[in-house]
């Protein structure tokens, strides 16, 4: 239903915006989709589509879906989470409910994962994010990594080195100015000074996020914070603290334009 919601809102916004239908392709099991339960999706500079499903990785080239799974390749798992393409080094990250993976996408191969294989609790990936240098990986429960593409280095954080970190990651997000969000599953946000340790925390409440479990955070072009939770959505400024979210309020067909700010 969510999936649904936001092709028909994109729809209707793409036809107001650009006065024009746009076309809408469907594909499915019928067509070589291996599972219908996908969730997550990425895009390589080689025109090849990435499909996360619960039941294996697919790869379409714009003819045909070629299936990646435990039988007939090195996947860690056939149950995903998550996708991240890194397009400097054209790597597909991926995190499945059994660990961590990455496929060379030139090469059409998965590459070693022994250095992260050997850390403990590194199971079940939820989260994957860039950074300046490399890459951010959490699981659900226990660990938040950073590896350095420049220097091979994994740093490892969770609440046995970083004081008021609570557990639970769903989501992760770094701003690129050495911040790191991660949207927990009960918890709220926890915003992470990557240098120090330090941590910042935003909870559900009337001037702040309408959820506590936050399965998504992203930035616009204004730096602003774009957090989805299980409540409805937040934008978060950070030069002025100010939260503004939207939610759906029965029989008003606007309420997702509502404009709640709070400082």
């Amino acid at each position: 239903m969510l999936r649904f919601l936001i092709i028909m809102v994109f729809v209707q916004l793409s036809t107001f915006c650009f006065g024009r239908p746009f076309n809408i392709i469907h594909w499915g099991l019928e067509d070589g989709l291996t599972n219908s339960q996908v969730v997550d999706l990425a895009y390589d500079k080689h025109g090849n589509l990435w499909i996360a499903t619960e039941a294996g990785l697919n790869k379409f080239d714009g003819k045909r879906f070629i299936l990646y799974d435990t039988t007939n390749s090195n996947i860690a798992g056939n149950s995903l989470n998550t996708l991240l393409y890194d397009d400097n080094k054209d790597l597909l990250w991926i995190g499945t409910k059994s660990g961590l993976s990455i496929i060379d996408c030139a090469a059409g191969t998965f590459l070693p994962t022994d250095q992260f294989d050997s850390i403990s609790m590194i199971k079940n990936i939820q989260s994957l994010a860039k950074s300046k240098d490399g890459i951010w990986i959490a699981n659900l429960y226990g660990k938040i990594l950073h590896y350095n593409e420049n220097n091979n280095k994994i740093d490892v954080y969770s609440n046995d080195n970083v004081p008021n970190l609570p557990n639970g990651f769903l989501s992760i997000y770094d701003n690129g100015h050495g911040e790191l969000y991660i949207g927990h599953i009960n918890d709220g946000i926890s915003v992470m000074d990557i240098k120090t340790g330090v941590i910042r925390r935003f909870v559900s409440g009337p001037r702040s996020l309408p959820g506590n479990r936050v399965y998504s955070i992203i930035s616009d072009n204004l730096e602003n914070i774009w957090i989805g939770t299980h409540q409805g959505l937040a934008m978060y400024n950070p030069a002025n603290g100010a939260f503004q979210t939207f939610q759906h309020i029965p029989d008003n067909e606007n309420s997702l334009l509502s404009d709640h700010i709070y400082k």
